[in-house]
């Protein structure tokens, strides 16, 4: 009689450890998963958070980029410019547009133009610094001076 209720008593602490063996092994998986869901959640969050801080960056860069570079639109005033500085520096010019390079992603657009100058060689030196100052990126590739004249070659970029 003792031998049976020790035999049920053995038969239920084995159960007993067979079942709580099982749920312990259930719930680390549920605590394993759960770890890899956290971590995965984490990274997703800090992969957001660098690309909104980049996003910003790259925001301010395309302002400032705009600031300085005109639209092609716009590039229709830098002849009006160029001209109103040759007036006030008392020489003559004549402005012609040349060829329209489009921008891409790792360089900005370029028209380039042509200055036919007569006037004193001091006004033309004032002329070409106060262009450089101006609103407008541009690049002088090659300069003709002879004697009250110049013929002047260069590029203004774009977006």
């Amino acid at each position: 009689m003792f031998t049976g209720i020790y035999l049920l008593i053995i038969l239920i602490i084995l159960g007993g450890t067979w079942w709580l063996g099982f749920d312990i092994s259930r719930r680390v998986a549920t605590i394993e998963n759960n770890t890899r869901n956290l971590v995965l959640r984490s990274s997703a969050t800090e992969a957001i958070a660098f690309l909104r801080q980049s996003a910003e960056k790259a925001q301010s860069g395309r302002i400032f980029i705009e600031n300085i570079l005109p639209s092609v639109d716009k590039i229709i005033d830098f002849p009006k410019e160029v001209q109103g500085l040759a007036k006030l520096n008392q020489l003559d010019l004549i402005f012609t547009f040349g060829e329209e390079t489009a921008a891409t992603e790792a360089a900005p657009g370029q028209i380039s133009f042509n200055l036919n100058i007569k006037g004193q060689r001091d006004n033309l030196f004032k002329f070409l610094r106060s262009l450089e100052k101006s609103r407008y990126l541009i690049e002088f590739n090659n300069f003709n001076l002879s004697g009250d004249s110049a013929l002047i070659y260069g590029k203004v970029f774009t977006q």
